[in-house]
Order: C-alpha cells, then sequence, then structure tokens
C-alpha cells in the first residue's frame, strides 16, 4: 500500500456526471411528456448520434439531421427545443470545487478527461468554474 501511495500523484476527473449533472431526460420529459420525452432523448442519444457531436467533426446542421431522421414523426421543432435549451439540462455539482480542493490539499494533481461537447461547453460555460482549479486536461 505505501509503494502505491509513492507512485500515485494525479487524480484525474471526468467531467459529466461527476462533477456536472446532466439530466437531458428529465428536462425533455418536462417539457414533452414521458413518452414524447422518451423518444426526444432517444433520437437525440440513442445509436451513438450525440457522440458524433462530441466528436466535434460534423456540422450542426448534420447533427440535426440524424436527429430528425432517428424518429421522422417528432416534430422538428420538438428537437430543435431540446437541442438549443441544453443549458438548463447542465448544473455544476455544488460539491466539485470543494472536492476539487481537498484532493489537491492531499497533494495530488487534478487533471479532467472528458468528451463534453462543444455545444453543451458554449450553451452553459458558467457550469465549468471549476476549471481554474484543476491543473489542467484534455476535452476530446
Amino acid at each position: 500500500m505505501n509503494q502505491i501511495k509513492k507512485t500515485l500523484n494525479t487524480v484525474i476527473f471526468d467531467i459529466g456526471n461527476v462533477l456536472i449533472k446532466f439530466t437531458s431526460l428529465d428536462f425533455i420529459r418536462e417539457k414533452y411528456g414521458d413518452d414524447m420525452g422518451l423518444r426526444i432523448a432517444n433520437a437525440l442519444y440513442g445509436e451513438g448520434r450525440w457522440p458524433e457531436l462530441d466528436r466535434g467533426v460534423m456540422r450542426i446542421s448534420e447533427i440535426l439531421q440524424t436527429f430528425y431522421d432517428a424518429d421522422p414523426e417528432i416534430p422538428r421543432e420538438y428537437i430543435d427545443w431540446s437541442f438549443y435549451n441544453i443549458s438548463k439540462a447542465v448544473q455544476r455539482c455544488d460539491y466539485a470545487i470543494p472536492w476539487l480542493k481537498d484532493v489537491k490539499k492531499l497533494g495530488y494533481k487534478v487533471l479532467f478527461l472528458s468528451n463534453y461537447s462543444k455545444h453543451v461547453m458554449a450553451a452553459k460555460p458558467e457550469a465549468l468554474d471549476f476549471l481554474p482549479v484543476m491543473d489542467g486536461g484534455i476535452f476530446l
């Protein structure tokens, strides 16, 4: 155990649902009800569509088209509203900054490694106010 303590000097955090709550299904269901909310969430997040947004290699119009195509019976304005109001589903966890500071007080570097999308980042940048506390990291 002492050997492990001597060699570990860094703690790496994910961001989504670790330092930030991302409650998109709840937020969509609140607006459109359980059944439609689930269909919209599936159109956005099912079958790897949202990770394509996270990768940042497709234009927004192309991403939206994949969402529309996933369930053509959903009115496009429902998907558009869900996509463009995503900031309502993002909230920094109150414990994030104190937790990071506590880990640093123990002598560890704190880094992040996350696929947190640029779209969500731009929608609510204040949710990332813990980044200056960290020693660095990578957005994939």
